[in-house]
């Protein structure tokens, strides 16, 4: 260390420079200290030479001292008497949190040390066999070693004094511990005759042993040199007793090392033991040495132990940058890894927004240079003022919007506070996804996903956001405002980050991956569930068979009730490239045929047991003379073992060794066909990034978890049985019971309540069925019960929320937008509305003559189909001009973005110039009789133009009644229809909406007679 002041040092380094001195001093005094009875044993006259060594240097000592002290000076004020007693010192210095843990550090370098100069000697003898020579050689080593260690001190210090190599060297002291204690334990018992010390340089232990001492003691020498410059200087206010204090905890460090060896060694602890614990100690040390680096140097560590652990991707870095210098950052709170892992990747010194008592916690003290903290006072009402004015300041703000981690895996309740701080510091809100995070260990979500030790945690950064609200909103309503923002924002991020470009198999397999093969996630009345890998398997091995008999991308038709089997069909058909066309069975045998026609089908996948007992013999001669009908008993019957053995191969291995199917996310995935309920039905062709986007939007608006059960009754055949009831769940982990028919109102409330399932899916004339029959208790378990195809009546959702204590969600959804536009969620509901629009959903409204309030709704979005198949042009696609359907609905948006639904431009009649809506015709009636269903519908009229006929099932119905509700409501007569038709039961379609071409033939019979 001496030579190594004569270098080219910088100026740190030279400050440095005396406490390098002092640290390897301190370990040459315990050297000499331990080598004096050495001395005295080994060499002759050994009792004069411990004497000397005892003498000598006190005597030099104290005339050193004499000389250099100052003479004092008279003018001089008197300094501040000192602390005499060490508790007091030490208590007094510990109220500076970082001295005291650099003191602490610097007490367990003197413990380490100790251990070393007192037991590596006794390793030397009892273990090797060594003389007293031998003894002393290794303490010369450690001497050397500590000097060696602290020269290294200043050759690594740069432009400031800093910790960086503590925790390195701490590590490295823990290290080569435990290979002392491992070459400690395997040598064998020492011999009688102690060796000389040439004798026992020729053993290869003793090297070892030998080098292991020199890096110990070069670690702690590097560990202690800098931590002593970071106590400070001596001659600094306050500095002296700094050190004394420092020397106090080191000395005690000495001193228990040395009591605490001999009472272990006096209970029969073995050197290789003592070692160990002593290893032991340095990863303790290495660890919480961390916590003396400077935040720069935290940040960046941190960041590469997140890397090399989880495997940590972050993109969109460049979107801080974008954001300026007012921005407050919202993120999702899935884990507690997510405020370590937005400090450690985040650019800057952004600051977290926490609850006061959040901020004395233990743990976020203990991570305060990693994670900054602004404490917020949440009782006192100007709390906020301060975040504020932080943030207008241009200091970084990260906030949790949910206020607290998510136990359902997406989004929970969103607090309006970070919007309001955003709004009000003029700042952008900068979106943040943090995804894969949940499934580690520091997630609350055991009960929910499958916990992994260390799994792969992407962090998504957005582009930053502004919210758009009136110059003159102000109070209640501008909160209100911001909070729905601020959750569009949130919800739009959980969108955006999601893979929605990718096929529908590959979706599968992913979902498998990430909630196991094992796990259950499809059930039917058979009651033999089908796990992910089953499911898999299954598709593979009838996806084989049918693919020898058609071709890559050809449509096939499928034919089959709500089963496991039409499950595995759908499945097997995308995981071979084909094209499933889901046919209607309920449309009757010329409309099924002519939907073949439509699609240019060549083969239909059916199965005999489902023909008989849906009673379709006429229907499969009509899709007979137009395609092939394959039965899959017979598919099953002709699949050989090779082709079980291949599936069974295939099903078990990863994704990504699993071929691909030869399609993209814009190829076609399924075609669905259109009602029929105001017309000839179409084909809908669906690609599988629309039904990825859309089974994804819907996600990012409701939390739909494993742990739930979702009964599904509505047919597969239309767009909302087939994605709410199916491929939602299936790619959610959602275990789905299928039902074959919804029409069963008594069977279905028991099976719910047989289930425990916490999901449903109706339409509101199927919901009524189930109320009228259901036991108030059989929808316990129900979370939600999501509504849509047709207007939810208040007389429906008064009796769910009086008999069942539920509440039904309306939605709404067009076969043609795969379906879902809007719906209500448990966070943003407002019955009457069919919610709000899911996140990606553009839309313009179009005038509408004679409508005054809200227009023609117009959409866009990654979820709009691919285009039509028409019946003139069979299989020609017809694609939505520029991307944007025209859903051919009269909606209103009100301030908060609620969609209603005024009615169909077609079920629009104009009678005396004025636009009169069937559906609110509708609407009223059952306001009247509330029990009974009813349909309108418009005749020609000679003198007005058009007509109102309502059919209704209330026996008895009158004008005269439903006129009074009318006025009594302020509502125009034109809305009075001129007759009334009492019919038993409406007719309906399979999906349970109003069949109004059979409707208007009632209507038209009944004026005729």
């Amino acid at each position: 260390a001496a030579l190594v002041l004569l270098a080219d040092l910088t100026p740190p380094a030279r400050r440095l420079a005396p406490l390098a001195l002092l640290v390897a001093s301190c370990f040459v005094a315990l050297g000499l200290g331990a080598a004096a009875p050495q001395l005295r044993l080994a060499l002759p006259g050994g009792s004069a030479i411990l004497g000397a060594t005892l003498v000598v240097p006190a005597l030099a000592a104290w005339l050193l001292l004499h000389r250099s002290a100052p003479p004092p000076s008279p003018a001089a004020p008197a300094a501040p008497a000192a602390p005499w007693h060490p508790f007091v010192l030490v208590n007094r210095v510990a109220e500076d949190g970082g001295v005291w843990a650099t003191i602490l550090a610097l007490g367990w370098c003197g413990l380490a040390m100790a251990v070393l100069v007192a037991w590596t000697p006794q390793l030397a003898r009892q273990a090797l066999g060594g003389d007293h020579l031998a003894a002393l050689a290794f303490i010369a080593t450690l001497c050397l070693g500590a000097g060696l260690g602290a020269a290294a001190a200043l050759r690594l210090v740069k432009d400031q004094l800093s910790p960086v190599w503590a925790p390195t060297a701490a590590l490295a002291m823990a290290l080569i511990g435990l290979d002392l204690a491992a070459v400690a334990g395997a040598l064998p018992p020492a011999a009688v005759q102690p060796l000389s010390l040439s004798a026992l340089l020729g053993t290869a232990a003793a090297w070892r042993l030998l080098i292991d001492s020199l890096l110990s003691a070069v670690a702690l020498g590097l560990f202690a040199t800098p931590l002593l410059g970071l106590v400070g200087a001596p001659a600094q206010a306050g500095g002296g007793q700094r050190h004394a204090a420092a020397a106090c905890v080191a000395a005690l460090g000495i001193v228990g090392a040395l009591v605490i060896g001999v009472l272990a060694r006096a209970l029969g602890l073995s050197l290789a033991g003592l070692f160990l614990w002593n290893a032991l100690g340095g990863l303790v040390a290495a660890g919480l040495s961390l916590f003396l680096l400077p935040p720069p140097l935290i940040k960046r560590l941190a960041a590469r132990v997140f890397r090399l652990l989880y495997r940590v991707d972050v993109r969109g870095l460049d979107n801080m940058a974008k954001a300026g210098g007012r921005v407050v950052v919202v993120a999702n709170h899935i884990s507690g890894l997510d405020a370590p892992l937005l400090a450690a990747f985040l650019p800057g010194e952004p600051r977290f927004a926490a609850d006061a008592e959040a901020a004395r916690l233990w743990y976020v003290r203990w991570f305060s240079k990693l994670i900054r903290v602004l404490p917020v006072d949440t009782s006192k009402p100007l709390a906020v003022k301060a975040l504020i004015e932080a943030v207008a300041n241009g200091m970084p703000l990260i906030i949790f919007p949910e206020g607290r981690q998510s136990i359902t895996g997406g989004l929970m309740k969103i607090y309006e506070g970070p919007g309001l701080v955003a709004d009000r510091a003029g700042a952008v809100i900068l979106p943040v996804r943090i995804e894969g995070a949940q499934y580690s260990l520091f997630s609350k979500l055991s009960h929910v996903v499958r916990w992994r030790l260390f799994p792969k945690i992407t962090i998504d950064i957005l582009e930053p956001r502004q919210f758009h609200v009136a110059p003159e909103l102000g109070g209640r309503e501008r909160r209100r405002v911001v909070g729905a923002q601020m959750l569009d924002i949130m919800t739009e991020m959980m969108f955006e980050t999601n893979d929605w470009r990718r096929t529908l198999w590959q979706a599968l397999l992913d979902a498998r991956a990430v909630h196991g093969g094992r796990s259950a996630i499809l059930e039917d009345q058979e009651r033999k569930p089908l796990s992910f890998n089953r499911l898999v398997m299954g598709a593979l091995a009838l996806g084989r068979a049918v693919a020898r008999t058609t071709a890559p991308g050809e449509a096939v038709g499928v034919l089959l009730p709500n089963a496991n089997g039409c499950a595995v069909t759908y499945f097997a058909l995308l995981s071979q490239g084909r094209v499933p066309a889901m046919l209607n069975f309920s449309a009757g045998p010329s409309t099924m045929a002519a939907a073949c026609r439509t699609a240019a089908l060549k083969t239909v996948l059916t199965s005999r047991r489902f023909v008989a007992a849906a009673k379709l013999d006429e229907a499969i001669e009509a899709i007979g003379a137009v395609a092939t009908l394959v039965y899959l008993e017979d598919v099953r019957a002709a699949l050989t073992t090779r082709d079980k053995l291949v599936a069974l191969v295939a099903s078990r291995l990863p994704r990504r060794l699993l071929p691909m199917p030869p399609a993209t996310a814009d190829d076609p995935a399924t075609i669905l066909f259109t009602s029929g309920s105001e017309g000839t039905p179409k084909g809908v062709v669906l690609s599988h990034q629309n039904l990825n986007a859309n089974r994804l939007q819907v996600g990012a608006r409701v939390d739909f978890t494993p742990r739930d059960l979702l009964f599904n009754a509505l047919p597969v055949f239309h767009s909302f049985g087939l994605l709410g009831g199916l491929i939602l769940p299936v790619l959610a982990g959602v275990k789905t019971f299928l039902y074959p028919s919804p029409l069963h109102y008594r069977a279905i409330p028991e099976l719910v309540y047989e289930t425990g399932a916490t999901i449903m899916f109706g339409t509101d004339t199927f919901l009524n069925g189930y109320a009228r029959a259901a036991h108030p208790y059989d929808f316990y378990a129900l979370r939600y019960i999501f509504a849509g195809a047709e207007r939810v009546k208040d007389e429906t959702r008064r009796v769910y929320g009086e008999k069942f204590g539920t509440r039904i969600l309306e939605g709404y959804g067009v076969t043609e937008c795969a379906p879902v536009i809007a719906v209500n969620t448990a966070m943003q509901n407002k019955p009457g509305s069919v919610g709000r629009l899911l996140p990606a959903v553009r839309y313009r409204l179009e005038p509408v003559e004679g409508i005054a309030q809200g227009g023609r709704l117009v959409v866009q979005g990654p979820n709009v189909m691919l285009g039509y198949y028409r019946p003139e042009r069979p299989a020609v696609l017809e694609p939505p001009p520029g991307g944007w359907y025209d859903t051919g609905d009269i909606v209103a948006l009100d301030a908060y973005g609620y969609v209603t639904i005024l009615g169909r431009a077609r079920r629009f009649a104009k009678i005396a110039g004025e636009m009169v809506s069937l559906g609110g015709v509708e609407h009223e009636a059952s306001l009247v009789w509330p029990e009974a269903q009813h349909a309108a519908v418009s005749q020609p009229d000679p003198v007005k133009g058009e007509r109102v006929v309502l059919v209704t099932t209330q026996a008895g119905a009158e004008r005269h009644a439903l006129g009074v509700h009318l006025q009594g409501r302020g509502l125009t007569e034109l809305m009075l229809p001129r007759s009334i038709v009492t019919v038993a039961e409406l007719p309906l379609l399979g999906s349970g909406k109003v069949d109004y071409q059979a409707v208007k033939a009632l209507a038209d019979g009944a004026r005729t007679a």
